[in-house]
Protein backbone atom coordinates (compact mmCIF):
# COMPACT_ATOMS: atom_id res chain seq x y z
CA UNK A 1 0.00 0.00 0.00
CA UNK A 2 2.59 2.24 0.93
CA UNK A 3 4.62 1.92 -2.63
CA UNK A 4 1.54 2.17 -3.95
CA UNK A 5 0.86 5.77 -2.37
CA UNK A 6 4.23 6.73 -2.85
CA UNK A 7 4.51 5.61 -6.39
CA UNK A 8 1.13 7.95 -6.61
CA UNK A 9 2.48 10.49 -5.76
CA UNK A 10 5.99 10.86 -7.61
CA UNK A 11 3.75 10.68 -10.72
CA UNK A 12 1.24 13.49 -9.86
CA UNK A 13 4.64 15.51 -8.67
CA UNK A 14 6.33 14.81 -11.93
CA UNK A 15 2.72 15.92 -13.55
CA UNK A 16 3.42 19.11 -12.17
CA UNK A 17 6.63 20.22 -12.76
CA UNK A 18 6.76 23.24 -14.94
CA UNK A 19 8.82 23.13 -18.32
CA UNK A 20 9.70 27.21 -17.22
CA UNK A 21 13.36 27.59 -15.57
CA UNK A 22 12.71 28.67 -11.91
CA UNK A 23 14.83 31.32 -12.97
CA UNK A 24 12.38 32.69 -14.86
CA UNK A 25 9.71 31.86 -12.93
CA UNK A 26 10.85 33.19 -9.74
CA UNK A 27 11.21 37.00 -9.85
CA UNK A 28 14.39 38.37 -8.89
CA UNK A 29 14.35 40.76 -5.34
CA UNK A 30 14.71 42.84 -5.46
CA UNK A 31 13.21 43.34 -8.79
CA UNK A 32 14.91 45.99 -10.98
CA UNK A 33 12.66 48.40 -13.49
CA UNK A 34 13.88 49.35 -16.85
CA UNK A 35 13.45 52.94 -16.80
CA UNK A 36 15.67 53.23 -13.32
CA UNK A 37 18.85 51.29 -15.77
CA UNK A 38 18.17 53.55 -18.06
CA UNK A 39 18.57 56.66 -15.96
CA UNK A 40 21.54 55.41 -13.43
CA UNK A 41 22.88 52.72 -15.26
CA UNK A 42 26.03 52.75 -13.08
CA UNK A 43 24.22 51.53 -10.45
CA UNK A 44 22.81 48.26 -11.63
CA UNK A 45 25.67 47.17 -13.78
CA UNK A 46 26.90 43.47 -12.66
CA UNK A 47 23.20 43.13 -11.06
CA UNK A 48 20.78 40.20 -12.06
CA UNK A 49 17.82 41.33 -13.72
CA UNK A 50 14.55 39.51 -14.57
CA UNK A 51 12.60 40.78 -18.03
CA UNK A 52 10.51 40.15 -21.00
CA UNK A 53 8.51 41.43 -23.85
CA UNK A 54 8.15 40.97 -27.44
CA UNK A 55 10.92 39.92 -29.64
CA UNK A 56 11.46 42.91 -32.44
CA UNK A 57 14.05 42.29 -34.12
CA UNK A 58 17.23 39.57 -33.78
CA UNK A 59 20.72 39.92 -34.59
CA UNK A 60 23.63 37.65 -34.96
CA UNK A 61 27.03 38.54 -34.56
CA UNK A 62 30.44 36.56 -35.00
CA UNK A 63 30.52 35.06 -31.17
CA UNK A 64 26.86 36.20 -29.97
CA UNK A 65 23.33 36.76 -30.80
CA UNK A 66 21.34 40.32 -29.80
CA UNK A 67 17.14 39.77 -29.39
CA UNK A 68 16.08 43.41 -29.16
CA UNK A 69 12.97 43.33 -27.67
CA UNK A 70 10.11 45.51 -26.68
CA UNK A 71 9.42 45.05 -22.33
CA UNK A 72 6.39 44.79 -20.92
CA UNK A 73 5.45 43.96 -17.25
CA UNK A 74 5.61 40.26 -16.48
CA UNK A 75 2.85 37.70 -14.76
CA UNK A 76 3.45 35.94 -11.23
CA UNK A 77 4.98 33.23 -13.49
CA UNK A 78 7.61 35.78 -15.39
CA UNK A 79 5.16 35.65 -18.85
CA UNK A 80 5.11 39.13 -20.26
CA UNK A 81 1.36 40.46 -19.71
CA UNK A 82 0.21 41.12 -23.62
CA UNK A 83 -2.16 43.75 -22.36
CA UNK A 84 -0.19 46.02 -20.47
CA UNK A 85 1.79 48.88 -22.17
CA UNK A 86 5.31 48.65 -22.96
CA UNK A 87 8.05 49.54 -20.29
CA UNK A 88 10.54 50.36 -22.77
CA UNK A 89 13.57 48.20 -24.50
CA UNK A 90 16.02 46.12 -24.10
CA UNK A 91 18.98 43.73 -25.40
CA UNK A 92 19.01 40.28 -24.30
CA UNK A 93 22.26 39.10 -25.43
CA UNK A 94 23.35 35.11 -26.23
CA UNK A 95 26.05 33.65 -26.11
CA UNK A 96 26.72 31.86 -30.02
CA UNK A 97 24.27 31.82 -32.73
CA UNK A 98 20.44 31.54 -32.57
CA UNK A 99 18.22 30.60 -35.61
CA UNK A 100 16.16 33.79 -36.15
CA UNK A 101 13.76 31.25 -36.95
CA UNK A 102 13.17 29.58 -33.87
CA UNK A 103 13.06 33.76 -32.18
CA UNK A 104 10.49 35.43 -34.81
CA UNK A 105 9.38 38.84 -34.07
CA UNK A 106 6.32 39.26 -32.43
CA UNK A 107 7.46 35.62 -30.37
CA UNK A 108 7.37 36.20 -25.61
CA UNK A 109 10.58 36.42 -24.12
CA UNK A 110 11.80 36.31 -20.60
CA UNK A 111 15.01 36.30 -19.45
CA UNK A 112 17.13 36.60 -16.44
CA UNK A 113 21.14 37.57 -16.39
CA UNK A 114 23.43 40.36 -15.08
CA UNK A 115 22.74 43.95 -16.79
CA UNK A 116 26.02 44.09 -18.31
CA UNK A 117 26.02 47.39 -20.30
CA UNK A 118 23.27 50.48 -21.08
CA UNK A 119 24.28 50.98 -25.27
CA UNK A 120 22.35 54.12 -27.02
CA UNK A 121 21.15 53.15 -30.45
CA UNK A 122 19.19 54.92 -32.69
CA UNK A 123 15.60 54.74 -33.41
CA UNK A 124 14.57 57.13 -35.82
CA UNK A 125 16.97 60.25 -34.81
CA UNK A 126 15.93 59.46 -31.53
CA UNK A 127 18.78 57.66 -29.51
CA UNK A 128 17.42 55.24 -27.31
CA UNK A 129 19.42 53.62 -24.25
CA UNK A 130 18.66 49.93 -24.60
CA UNK A 131 20.11 48.43 -21.64
CA UNK A 132 21.56 44.80 -22.31
CA UNK A 133 21.20 41.60 -20.40
CA UNK A 134 23.47 38.43 -20.46
CA UNK A 135 20.76 36.03 -21.04
CA UNK A 136 22.03 33.05 -18.46
CA UNK A 137 18.56 32.10 -18.51
CA UNK A 138 15.56 32.28 -21.08
CA UNK A 139 12.54 31.25 -22.21
CA UNK A 140 10.81 31.68 -25.28
CA UNK A 141 6.84 31.38 -24.44
CA UNK A 142 4.89 28.90 -26.42
CA UNK A 143 1.92 30.21 -28.48
CA UNK A 144 -1.39 28.74 -27.58
CA UNK A 145 -3.53 27.28 -29.88
CA UNK A 146 -6.11 29.19 -30.88
CA UNK A 147 -10.05 28.94 -29.17
CA UNK A 148 -12.71 28.30 -31.60
CA UNK A 149 -16.12 29.10 -30.27
CA UNK A 150 -18.92 28.07 -32.56
CA UNK A 151 -22.61 27.48 -31.97
CA UNK A 152 -23.27 24.15 -30.76
CA UNK A 153 -25.87 22.83 -34.34
CA UNK A 154 -23.11 24.44 -36.45
CA UNK A 155 -23.80 27.54 -38.19
CA UNK A 156 -23.08 26.53 -42.04
CA UNK A 157 -21.86 29.31 -44.32
CA UNK A 158 -23.41 32.65 -43.32
CA UNK A 159 -22.17 32.84 -39.66
CA UNK A 160 -22.93 32.34 -36.01
CA UNK A 161 -26.40 33.90 -35.24
CA UNK A 162 -27.43 35.33 -38.34
CA UNK A 163 -29.21 33.15 -41.05
CA UNK A 164 -28.93 33.25 -44.75
CA UNK A 165 -30.82 35.89 -45.43
CA UNK A 166 -29.09 38.30 -42.60
CA UNK A 167 -31.62 37.96 -40.00
CA UNK A 168 -30.85 36.98 -36.53
CA UNK A 169 -32.30 32.94 -36.00
CA UNK A 170 -32.42 33.30 -32.48
CA UNK A 171 -35.35 36.36 -31.61
CA UNK A 172 -38.45 34.73 -32.76
CA UNK A 173 -40.58 35.89 -35.52
CA UNK A 174 -40.45 39.87 -34.74
CA UNK A 175 -37.39 40.09 -36.80
CA UNK A 176 -38.79 38.67 -39.89
CA UNK A 177 -40.50 40.31 -42.59
CA UNK A 178 -44.40 39.72 -42.85
CA UNK A 179 -45.36 36.15 -44.17
CA UNK A 180 -41.65 35.04 -43.82
CA UNK A 181 -41.84 31.37 -42.44
CA UNK A 182 -38.93 31.08 -40.10
CA UNK A 183 -37.91 27.41 -38.13
CA UNK A 184 -35.46 24.86 -38.64
CA UNK A 185 -33.98 25.22 -42.33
Amino acid sequence: MRGTLLVACCALLTACASPVPVAIRDPVQPSIQLGEVQQTPEVFIGRSARWGGRILKVNNGANKTRVIVLASQLGQDGRPSEGSPSTGRFIAEFQGFIDPTLYPAKRLLTVAGPIIAVEPHAIGDYSYPYPVVAALTAYLWPVPDPVVISYPYGHGWWGPGFDPFGGPWCCGPRWYPTGFGYGIW
